[in-house]
């Protein structure tokens, strides 16, 4: 543990809210055994779960170690210097192989933090996870900045199309709405080719309801930036588009009402 504040109870306490439940189970036997001493407890547990693995499996593990994503600096630190215990068991403390330690620890973060540590002297493995864990949390409240502002850039331009796009949008409208009243003159009483243009109400509906469409849009867009006082839904105005005869039978009428 790094926390020298700690007494001896509390760093039990701790390591014990850290395990799995396979651990808490090992954790309680030996307890109950009498051994109430961390560091008796400590290599009960090594034994227990890595007194099996031999030098070589071990040295593979440690070769193989890398940060994983999500874990934590320290915790990469304590699993790499437990491999590291077991693949040297009769060096692992001593200078020359320290220095393994710390290549491994290096390697094993990702680029952006070796760049921070890399070409940096630290005369012990702890001040070098010191010193990675302090850049790690600054590279990941930068990098959640960044994140923050790319999210409110994108809502913005999403929320605020260009003149180009208004503009477009405004012609469309403007040939849907002269095709809708090219058909509703057609249609008007006594126009002898009524009777063929009003046999495709398909065509006449499918203009209505594309001009419904951009209108709608139209309307949302302009809201942002000007005061809208009236509304207009052309799906209001003609909510059922059902043509009608005559008593005398003879010609096709289509409920009219203005546009505008």
């Amino acid at each position: 543990m790094y926390d020298s504040d700690m007494t001896e109870k509390d760093t039990i306490l701790e390591l014990y809210k850290k395990m799995t439940d396979k651990a808490h189970r090992t954790m309680k036997y030996i307890l109950h055994s009498g051994n109430d001493r961390f560091e008796a407890i400590k290599e009960k547990l090594l034994d227990h779960f890595h007194g099996d693995e031999t030098t070589e499996k071990s040295l593979k593990k440690f070769k193989k170690a890398n940060r994983k994503p999500g874990e934590k600096i320290y915790d990469f630190a304590i699993r790499l210097k437990e491999l590291f215990r077991y693949a040297y068991p009769k060096n692992y403390e001593e200078d020359s192989f320290q220095i393994i330690l710390k290549e491994k620890f290096i390697d094993g973060i990702d680029e952006k933090l070796q760049m921070k540590v890399k070409y940096k002297e630290f005369r012990t493995f702890d001040e070098l996870v010191a010193a990675t864990r302090k850049y790690s949390v600054r590279m990941e409240a930068i990098e959640s900045n960044k994140e923050r502002h790319e999210f409110v850039n994108a809502i913005n331009q999403t929320s605020h199309p260009n003149n180009s796009e208004i503009q477009e949008i405004k012609q469309i409208v403007r040939e849907q709405y002269e095709t809708v009243n090219a058909i509703a003159s057609a249609l008007k009483p006594g126009n002898k080719q009524a009777e063929e243009t009003a046999t495709d109400q398909s065509e006449i509906a499918n203009c209505i309801q594309e001009l419904s469409k951009a209108v709608s849009f139209l309307l949302t867009i302009d809201g942002k930036q000007q005061h809208v006082q009236k509304q207009v839904t052309f799906q209001n105005q003609m909510p059922n588009f059902q043509p009608t005869y005559p008593n005398n039978g003879n010609s096709l009428r289509l409920p009219y009402k203005p546009f505008i």
